[in-house]
């Protein structure tokens, strides 16, 4: 079966997967805070949104027939559920379930940075945003909606033309501005996570060609 499979296909399931296992650490932390209700807001998540893929291999639960579908499928179905899960806790719970999830989403982007750093050279701003690209989940690789328009040595700056998570948010129910938050947090944790000689800044883009603005900078260089 794995020869259906190329490189990509693996890249792809492993960025699920560490999505799903933030998934995973936040319902553990919310049960233990807030106990029995939150295996209701799972179950009724899980059973619309379907269940996470788990810790069986990608070659034993992909479609062969279909694999570029399967996996994009997999995505919204992922991105849905945990977007569902959190806009409940945060509509129940409120702020301090906000903030629950802003230390969890920094806790995994800086170990994710971690390992990128364990595991490849991640001495240069393309190294890093390379890297980025390796752990963070961002749809499918013929999306293309992030793009470099600033290359040099002390800082690389890309746009993102569309977002790939707004819709996924509001199927959901869930605050956008609060996920994004969220997600700029992991990106911010991440990149000093792997390298502490830069940070990671976003602004709002000009919405006409970009809807955000994201830049890794040097820090001497600020």
């Amino acid at each position: 079966m794995s020869a259906f499979l190329g490189p990509i296909h693996h890249w792809l399931f492993k960025k699920i997967s560490i999505h799903e296992e933030l998934e995973k650490r936040l319902i553990d932390i919310y049960k233990n805070q807030y106990g029995a209700e939150i295996d209701k807001i799972v179950s009724n998540s899980v059973n619309y949104y379907g269940e996470p893929l788990g810790k069986k291999p990608l070659e034993e639960q992909i479609d062969l027939t279909n694999i570029h579908q399967w996996l994009n499928t997999t995505i919204g179905k992922t991105e849905t559920r945990l977007a569902n899960i959190l806009a409940e806790v945060f509509r129940i719970y409120g702020d301090e379930a906000f903030k629950i999830a802003l230390e969890e989403y920094t806790k995994q982007g800086r170990e994710c940075g971690q390992k990128a750093r364990d595991n490849a050279v991640v001495n240069t701003l393309s190294d890093i945003y390379q890297a980025i690209n390796d752990y963070m989940l961002e749809g499918m690789p013929c999306d293309r909606v992030n793009f470099i328009i600033e290359n040099n040595v002390d800082k690389l700056v890309w746009k993102t033309t569309e977002c790939l998570h707004q819709n996924y948010w509001k199927e959901a129910g869930a605050d956008t501005d609060k996920l994004y938050k969220l997600r700029f947090s992991w990106l911010s944790a991440f990149v000093s996570g792997a390298n502490q000689d830069f940070e990671y800044i976003n602004k709002p883009g000009d919405n006409k060609d970009s809807l955000f603005i994201h830049e890794i900078v040097k820090k001497s260089s600020n």
